[in-house]
C-alpha cells in the first residue's frame, strides 16, 4: 500500500495526501498512559 503521494491540482501545482490508515499500521503504539497532570508537576518540583 502506498503511505504518500502527490496529487497534481488542476492548476498544476503539486498537493501532498498521506494515507493515515496505513501510517497508524506502522506506528508503535505507546502502551504506557501518562501520569495525571498533577503528579508530573510534583515529580518536577522534587527533581531540583
Amino acid at each position: 500500500r502506498i503511505l504518500f503521494i502527490f496529487y497534481i491540482k488542476k492548476d498544476k501545482e503539486l498537493r501532498p495526501i498521506i494515507n493515515y490508515k496505513r501510517l497508524n499500521e506502522i506506528i508503535k503504539k505507546n502502551y504506557y498512559p501518562l501520569l495525571l497532570i498533577t503528579k508530573l508537576r510534583n515529580l518536577f518540583y522534587r527533581a531540583n
